[in-house]
């Protein structure tokens, strides 16, 4: 489990140590049938967010698939996230 409470710094502090990289390297290269879901409050759903859009970018480097579409906040934007590896049923 990965917590990182809500802010810039601890967006910083996310990717600076490579937390996530690093746990989704450790995960994603040895284990077959991967799911990762939770709540992710990142803005995935929105291109122009920078934040967002290095999130996209480590999912895609390790071949993973991000699969929910549309709004899962009250306020819109998709924060609930369910990934795969992209060659995953």
């Amino acid at each position: 489990m990965i917590y990182r409470p809500p802010g810039r710094s601890s967006y910083d502090l996310f990717y600076e140590d490579e937390e996530f990289s690093k746990r989704i390297e450790q995960t994603a290269v040895a284990t077959e049938g991967l799911l990762f879901v939770g709540d992710f409050n990142l803005h995935v759903d929105d291109g122009d967010n920078f934040q967002a859009r290095r999130f996209v970018d480590i999912l895609e480097y390790y071949n993973l698939r991000q699969h929910v579409i549309g709004a899962t906040h009250i306020r819109g934007h998709a924060l609930d996230l369910a990934i795969t590896k992209s060659n995953d049923l």
